[in-house]
C-alpha cells in the first residue's frame, strides 16, 4: 500500500493470492500503471472467477506482458478504461493479444475539433440539461455525456468532454 499507493482493499485482494500478485507485478515490470492494472484485475479478471479456488489457481489465458500492453494503451489515453475493460474480457476469453481486438483508427482517438462538434451537438440536442448545468445542477451533464459516448461508441475522453461542455455551456 505504501510503496504502490494502492487502497488497502485492493491491495488485499491482489496480494491475497500468490499467482495474482505475480501476474500483477509482471504487468508492472512491463510498464503498466499500478492503478489501471489493479482496477482491471479486480474489476474484470476477478469478475470471471466465482470461487476463491479459481482466484488461488489464477489460470488466465493471457500473459502479464499481454495484459500490460492493454493497460499501457489506457495509461497513454489511447483508449479509455471502458474500452480497455471490453477488450480485456475478449482477451481473457480467447487468449489473443490486444492487437487482435483494436484497430489503428481506435488508437487515433477523437480529435479536439470532432469532440467540440459533438459537444455542441449534445448541447443542442439537450437544451434542458444544458440549462440545468448552468443553474448548478451538475448531474444534468450526464445526459450530454450519454449523447457523446453513444456517438463515439464509448471512445471519447470523458474528462476532456466535460471540460469542453462546461466551457461551451458557460459554466
Amino acid at each position: 500500500m505504501n510503496v504502490l499507493g494502492l487502497p488497502e482493499a485492493t491491495a488485499r485482494q491482489i496480494f491475497k493470492y500468490r499467482r495474482v500478485a505475480e501476474f500483477f507485478e509482471g504487468a508492472l515490470a512491463e510498464g503498466a500503471s499500478v492503478k489501471n492494472a489493479a482496477n482491471l484485475i479486480v474489476g474484470i479478471i476477478f469478475s470471471n472467477m466465482d470461487t476463491e479456488e479459481e482466484k488461488e489457481l489464477f489460470t488466465v489465458r493471457i500473459s502479464a506482458a499481454r495484459f500490460a500492453a492493454l493497460v499501457k494503451l489506457a495509461d497513454e489515453k489511447k483508449i479509455n478504461i471502458g474500452v480497455a475493460q471490453g477488450i480485456l474480457q475478449k482477451m481473457l476469453e480467447s487468449g489473443k493479444p490486444v492487437e487482435e481486438f483494436i484497430k489503428s483508427e481506435d488508437l487515433a482517438g477523437i480529435s479536439d475539433e470532432v469532440l467540440e462538434s459533438l459537444c455542441r451537438e449534445a448541447i443542442d440536442a439537450n437544451p434542458r440539461a444544458a440549462a440545468d448545468v448552468r443553474e448548478g445542477r451538475d448531474k444534468a451533464i450526464n445526459v450530454m455525456f450519454g449523447h457523446i459516448m453513444k456517438k463515439t461508441c464509448g471512445k471519447a475522453d470523458i474528462r476532456k468532454a466535460e471540460d469542453m461542455l462546461r466551457k461551451l455551456i458557460g459554466k
